[in-house]
């Protein structure tokens, strides 16, 4: 089941089945709304009210949800849980995660791991810079200008 989260300039669409999110897509509004309008809003008010709040600079404090972690292999599902013990508007490199998982040859694994984060913001892939120091993306992150939006809400600049 979908479900649409409208924000002011980004929005959400939640996939669930049963009772775990498979994955969150984002991306603009407008974008998001023509290709989306027959998915159904949210009925959970949280969702957004916390996008709301995340787009005016406030850290958000996201309704809890069952990950659906069994499609994730070992190694990424480390690195996702990593990455949501990332400081709200800190960014951490590619390299310094896979040192800290004890596995300091493994950069390039860490940035493949985020570019499939199927939960962005819940799991936040846009706080990442890769190998090559340029941003590492989350699914529905491949714009780097929402990227860089996203960051911007956090009061952080690249």
């Amino acid at each position: 089941m979908e479900e649409f989260v409208q924000g002011n300039a980004i929005s959400l669409i939640l996939n669930r089945e049963n009772d775990e999110l498979l994955n969150i897509t984002i991306g603009w509004t407008a974008d998001l709304y023509v290709a989306h309008r027959r998915i159904p809003h949210c009925t959970n008010d949280l969702w957004h009210m916390e996008l709301l709040r995340f787009e005016q600079g406030y850290k958000p404090f996201w309704p809890e949800e069952h990950l659906c972690l069994r499609r994730l292999t070992p190694f990424a599902t480390r690195v996702c849980q990593y990455v949501q013990s990332i400081p709200y508007g800190s960014i951490r490199g590619t390299q310094d995660i896979a040192e800290k998982l004890g596995m300091p040859r493994a950069a390039r694994h860490v940035e493949t791991a985020a570019i499939n984060n199927p939960w962005p913001l819940l799991v936040p892939s846009h706080r990442i810079i890769g190998v090559s120091r340029q941003n590492s993306t989350g699914e529905g992150l491949r714009d780097n200008e929402l990227r860089a939006y996203l960051l911007a809400c956090e009061g952080r600049r690249l």
